[in-house]
């Protein structure tokens, strides 16, 4: 008796629309939307359709499934969602047709340190396919993307000359309604002919921070490893202090 022959088609996971521009709404709050193709080469059953995504995302509510690329026809009945958490999801469709094509449409929230820190793994959202006939995962992964406007703008550093042998350092950083918890900050002293850490010229007990930041000191600020903004950082910062120059 002949065996009979395993569908040997794959499962083709494709992405149809780019999706993942970072907007902001009236609230301030930062989304992506993604909208993910997948398309069936021969008959497939227990399609499961899953996400991973880095830390700056998280799903807002769940995915809605269509069957046309406008994203107006619900599938019915819609998939059933087997594992929902906050970077993570997955779906199974119970049966997909030959050269068929479901479109997942899900927002996530993007955390603000997407504005300051551009960290790839973070910023990444991979989606997979795979199926009771083809249990070999297929994925894509798209990272998110920003407009210049939402991004938080660079930390300035200004010195000014002042009598007796006196440079004023002023650093500005932060921004009004964002969260800059986790923020990295490094400040190196320098000459024209060296390298070198010039901490032996800082004035001492000149050094401020407005409003206070619990830990944050010339010496933290100019160390090896810099210092790292605490949690609830939110808003505007100035860091004064003063060096000396022959």
């Amino acid at each position: 008796k002949k065996k009979k022959k395993k569908n040997n088609k794959i499962l083709v996971f494709i992405i149809k629309k780019t999706g993942g521009q970072v907007n902001k709404d009236n609230d301030g709050n930062l989304y992506a939307d993604f909208i993910v193709a997948i398309h069936s080469k021969g008959d497939n059953t227990n399609v499961v359709f899953s996400d991973s995504m880095g830390s700056y995302m998280t799903l807002n509510g769940t995915v809605s499934f269509f069957s046309d690329e406008a994203c107006n026809t619900l599938v019915q009945p819609q998939p059933m969602s087997t594992t929902v958490a906050n970077s993570t999801f997955a779906y199974t469709i119970s049966k997909m047709n030959d050269n068929e094509t479901i479109y997942a449409k899900y927002r996530v929230n993007v955390d603000k340190k997407f504005t300051y820190n551009d960290d790839c793994v973070a910023k990444t959202n991979k989606a997979s396919v795979k199926s009771k006939e083809h249990d070999s995962e297929t994925s894509k992964e798209i990272q998110l993307q920003i407009s210049d406007d939402l991004k938080y703008p660079k930390i300035s550093k200004e010195g000014k000359k002042e009598a007796d042998g006196v440079i004023a350092w002023t650093i500005n950083f932060g921004k009004a309604g964002y969260d800059i918890s986790g923020l990295k900050l490094k400040d190196i002293l320098k000459t024209e002919a060296s390298d070198d850490y010039l901490a032996s010229q800082f004035k001492k007990d000149s050094f401020t921070v407005s409003p206070a930041v619990d830990g944050l000191t010339f010496d933290s600020l100019t160390s090896e490893n810099g210092f790292t903004m605490p949690e609830g950082s939110n808003g505007e910062y100035t860091i004064t202090y003063q060096t000396t120059y022959t």
